[in-house]
């Protein structure tokens, strides 16, 4: 997961991407088969920015067989859905370990 955080922070500077993991690998009752969800949140609400995470996220499967199956959401609006109490972002926070 370090490669994928370096690999945004590089491709995305401007952003200053935070790399947050949640779901079954957080909380340690992952499967064999499991993916890797990450938070990645970003100053802009671009949608380019998702096709840039996505597209390193396919870049690490492919060299790695790891799936990583990014959520990207800007600041902004995670703290919204935080604020709202939207089930996501609870989830998210409740499992949460910094990359």
């Amino acid at each position: 997961m370090g490669r994928f955080r370096d690999i945004l922070k590089d491709v995305l500077a401007e952003e200053r991407p935070e790399v947050t993991l949640f779901g079954s690998k957080a909380r340690g009752d992952d499967q064999s088969d499991s993916d890797v969800d990450v938070l990645v949140r970003v100053t802009g609400d671009d949608w380019r920015i998702c096709d840039k995470v996505y597209a390193v996220a396919t870049r690490l499967l492919l060299d790695t067989g790891v799936c990583i199956s990014p959520k990207v959401i800007s600041r902004a609006q995670f703290d919204r859905m935080q604020r709202g109490g939207v089930p996501f972002a609870g989830n998210v926070l409740k499992d949460a370990v910094a990359i």
